[in-house]
């Protein structure tokens, strides 16, 4: 029996979900009396792999782990093998981003970390902070804070990322983006699994232990 697959049903199938992160976003040292946070990066070089479905790691020629529920894949740790698996090989250069936050109503400023390092122009609304080289410089792989964010603090509640824009040398989008925890307030405190004002059931296992 002959099987023909549409090429946009077949790519929906094989690869679900997310690609794994090689940019890492945290909300880090929030200070609600002075209205400060930083945005911490970490920045790495990695190959752009996909989450498989079960159908799609066995069709790609993968082994399912049933137990764990996900795809074994090898290592692919540089360009060459990373392109000749069909995915695409992350360099860990950055030459922009937007990012917006909910949980403040205004922003004030964004200075310091490593785009005023790199000399990055930086601009700010009212919850977004854009920041980009005119020169064309980049930012490269590592880890540290990518920039300090003020803000009003008459109105502010729980901080999350609610969108971030990274771009390339080349200036395309670069899809690697993980995220951490929101910052909860006081008054809507994080459960086990990172949720504000959660109840642990987001991240609870088999046997309903939170991990």
């Amino acid at each position: 029996l002959n099987m023909r697959y549409n090429s946009v049903i077949s790519f929906i199938l094989i690869f679900l979900s997310i690609l794994t992160a090689g940019v890492h976003f945290e909300i880090q040292d929030v200070d609600t009396d002075a209205g400060s946070l930083n945005i911490y990066m970490n920045n790495e070089i990695d190959c752009e792999v996909y989450e498989f479905s079960q159908f799609g790691c066995v069709e790609a020629g993968y082994e399912w782990d049933g137990q764990a529920e996900e795809c074994i894949l090898p290592e692919f740790d540089d360009q060459p093998s990373c392109e000749a698996a069909g995915f695409n090989w992350y360099d860990g250069e950055i030459s922009g981003f937007q990012i917006e936050l909910d949980g403040i109503d205004s922003l004030i400023s964004a200075s310091g970390g490593l785009a005023e390092d790199i000399g990055f122009s930086v601009y700010t609304g009212t919850n977004v902070v854009l920041g980009f080289s005119v020169t064309g410089a980049t930012i490269s792989a590592g880890e540290g804070v990518l920039i300090q964010i003020d803000f009003d603090t008459d109105s502010i509640g729980d901080i999350c990322f609610s969108y971030v824009l990274l771009s390339d040398y080349w200036g395309n989008s670069i899809n690697t983006v993980t995220f951490g925890s929101c910052y909860c307030s006081d008054e809507n405190p994080s459960d086990e699994c990172g949720v504000c004002g959660g109840d642990n059931s987001s991240c609870e296992d088999c046997a309903g232990v939170p991990n």
